[in-house]
């Protein structure tokens, strides 16, 4: 490949330990099309295969390479039975285990009731050596601390737990992570299960390391050798989490937000492009539901910023057409437009910043639609949106995508709100009593569009983070008599950290 973007991180691993897995060096390709052909299992079959399964005490204690033969053909439910119920956030499952009063933990990568992937914890140490713009920066070592800025490492705010991770400068920390440390400068421990605190690293050492970090120039972002780029953060949080990545100076980018409709698919993300480049751009972008058309599509497994992807071409192209990170709904998608002319060193160049992607989903503000089935009626060719989701109110949205009405349509100033517990929707309460709407009319014209904001504070007050559908009626004023239709259109508030 080309020029990488920054630093590869090479750690020393104590023999007994050997799964520190460079995101550079794991691949696995397979044939997307190959299928595994198998009677069904009777169900002594499947207790059969249990009882034979690994214990996770066994398996926490795996080399990297028995994880990945012991993650071919095998699905979720198997885990489940065997080693219990696991933590679960999006598609990560997480089994937490003590042996001889230590914490260890296994981890599985799921999507669709299969295992991408399997990893156990490996413990690392740190000393905290920076605090710098809301973020916490580490010096590692495997054995013992180091005062060595080439081993400069980023804490993530939270653990995959969503526990705060929050220390201070000289702090000692015991890190229990999937020992993945993400290409960038300064790199990223990906995911961490536990962070404890062991002390606080002596008077002088805390001069050593005050010393090493005013020594450099500058700190961080600036801090890069002289021979490369500088990088930026770029980020963007909407109400599925928090997406990140490092661009160096010699490319440019632009925040996408929810709804600010400049993403030709996803929900919101980051948009890249080199420097000086009018064509083509790629999209970073987080989506509730990414599908793709099947036909000449080739599908390979690939590891990315320390989490399993799968990279899809199409008709044999000479450069990937999107990139999906493995797991459950919400997932990070990747995908261009006009770039099958840049040279094979801007396809290099992203890949780099590609490997330095971070989804944190336990940072969430704001709200976003979702599109559900009840959101249309194809018996007037009808569909209804929502954007501009806030806890107070929203914008709602009808196209007539097709003009199948016998007579004009329209809607008023009237909806009811649903909240989604569990698995049943469950009326939200009103805050008044005999509550009612103005008769105003908004038409929607033939295979036209029309929208209408809707407050509800002062029916239902401020709404609580959840998932909620809107009903709203469309009259069919037909020659015959009216006709009355209902559109629910479902949407998602998330709960700001």
């Amino acid at each position: 490949m080309g020029k990488k973007m920054k630093y590869v991180f090479v750690l020393s691993i104590m023999a007994a330990v050997s799964m520190c897995v460079c995101t550079s060096c794991v691949k696995q390709v397979t044939d997307a099309d190959a299928e595994t052909s198998s009677g069904k299992e009777t169900e002594n079959d499947t207790n059969s295969k249990t009882n034979e399964f690994p214990s996770v005490e066994e398996v926490s204690s795996y080399t990297f390479d028995q994880m990945i033969e012991l993650s071919k053909d095998l699905d979720e439910n198997t885990l489940l039975q065997a080693w219990g119920e696991p933590f679960s956030t999006g598609g990560q499952r997480i089994w937490k285990l003590s042996q001889d009063g230590i914490s260890k933990y296994v981890e599985a990568f799921v999507q669709d009731g299969k295992v991408l992937s399997l990893n156990r914890s490996v413990p690392m140490y740190a000393v905290v050596a920076k605090k710098h713009g809301g973020e916490t920066y580490c010096y590692l070592d495997w054995n013992d601390y180091i005062i060595d800025a080439g081993k400069l490492c980023h804490l993530p705010r939270s653990d995959a737990y969503g526990n705060p991770v929050d220390y201070e400068v000289g702090d000692r920390l015991l890190v229990q992570s999937n020992g993945i440390i993400v290409e960038t400068y300064p790199g990223g421990i990906a995911n961490p299960y536990e962070v404890i605190q062991q002390g606080k690293v002596s008077d002088d050492d805390l001069k050593r390391i005050e010393s090493s970090i005013s020594s450099t120039d500058t700190f961080v972002e600036e801090n890069v050798p002289a021979n490369d780029e500088s990088v930026e953060s770029a980020f963007v949080i909407g109400p599925y989490g928090k997406i990140s990545l490092k661009v160096p100076e010699t490319w440019s980018y632009e925040i996408a937000n929810v709804d600010d409709d400049k993403l030709l698919t996803g929900c919101y993300g980051i948009i890249l492009k080199p420097n000086g480049i009018e064509n083509g751009q790629i999209e970073v972008i987080v989506a509730d539901n990414f599908a793709v058309c099947g036909t000449g599509l080739v599908n390979e497994k690939n590891t990315l910023a320390g989490t399993p992807v799968r990279v899809g071409t199409y008709d044999s192209d000479k450069h990937w057409s999107f990139i999906v990170f493995e797991g459950d709904n919400p997932q990070v998608v990747v995908n261009h437009t006009d770039c099958t002319s840049w040279p094979d060193s801007f396809w290099d160049e992203a890949w780099s910043i590609l490997d330095t992607i971070f989804f944190d989903r336990n940072q969430m503000e704001g709200g976003i639609g979702q599109f559900n089935p009840e959101s249309e009626n194809p018996n007037i060719g009808v569909i209804m949106t929502v954007k501009h989701v806030t806890s107070t109110g929203l914008t709602a949205h009808f196209w007539q995508y097709e003009n199948k009405a016998s007579g004009e349509l329209d809607f008023g100033q009237d909806f009811s709100l649903e909240k989604l517990e569990g698995d049943t929707w469950i009326l939200v309460p009103q805050i008044i009593d005999n509550a009612g709407f103005t008769m105003e009319a908004y038409v929607i014209p033939p295979e036209g569009e029309n929208e209408i904001e809707v407050n509800w504070e002062w029916l239902y007050g401020k709404l609580e983070p959840g998932t909620y559908r809107i009903s709203k009626s469309i009259i069919d004023h037909r020659s015959d008599g009216n006709t009355n239709y209902t559109l629910s259109t479902q949407f998602f508030l998330a709960e700001s950290q």
